[in-house]
């Protein structure tokens, strides 16, 4: 996959917690996907849903 998406999102919130709540697969899995995982070692991002 070559496609590249990159956008600016003003958030009103500490970057402590919206860090946490992208790098955390638990915190995506509230908020954004029903499943999700996360490693910042590995770089590997991945989210998804059942449908």
């Amino acid at each position: 996959m070559t496609d590249k998406l990159e956008m600016i999102v003003p958030i009103a919130a500490p970057p402590a917690p919206v860090f946490r709540a992208f790098t955390d697969a638990s915190e995506l899995e509230q908020w954004f996907a029903e499943r999700a995982a996360v490693s910042c070692e590995k770089k590997t991002y991945d989210f998804w849903e059942r449908y």
